[in-house]
């Protein structure tokens, strides 16, 4: 499922960066596109008397997913984005990615923690002009180890 601002959905970011010299606490990270992760429950077959059941097994997430941020004017997102990536591969990353999933009216209505988060790729800025007005924009794939989604 994906969500953008034309449907009336926006997400706003944050990361939680332990043990790391990097502050991100004064930037807000706009998301104009995500992909919440795939979900997929495996089935155990149980046999027995000539009968045949199916049990639930374990549930997995997908292991990535991208998203589309807003660059402000300044890049300090991009810089900040490119600062976490960077200081994710010098150590065992125990980061927590946070997004805040808003309707059209900026109230949140659910949350999306990324467990054990690093930025994988982060896309060359991308440039979009509609209606005079111009965005730059870039496009993050986030691994993380565990998926933690929560309704507000």
């Amino acid at each position: 499922m994906t969500q953008s601002r034309a449907n009336g959905f926006s997400g706003i970011a944050t990361f939680i960066l332990k043990d790391s010299d990097i502050n991100t606490d004064a930037i807000t990270y706009n998301i104009i596109d995500y992909a919440t992760p795939s979900c997929t429950m495996g089935a155990i077959e149980i046999r027995s008397a000539g009968e045949v059941a199916n049990i639930p097994g374990d549930v997995a997430y997908e292991q990535s997913t991208p998203l589309r941020f807003i660059v402000d004017e300044n890049l300090k997102t991009w810089f900040s984005l490119y600062d976490i990536q960077a200081n994710s591969a010098k150590e065992e990353s125990a980061d927590i990615f946070s997004l805040k999933v808003t309707d059209n009216k900026h109230k949140v209505i659910a949350q999306f923690n990324y467990e054990g988060a690093f930025i994988t790729n982060i896309s060359p800025l991308n440039y979009s002009t509609i209606n005079e007005e111009t965005t730059i924009f870039i496009d993050v794939t986030l691994n993380y180890k565990r998926f933690v989604p929560s309704q507000i």
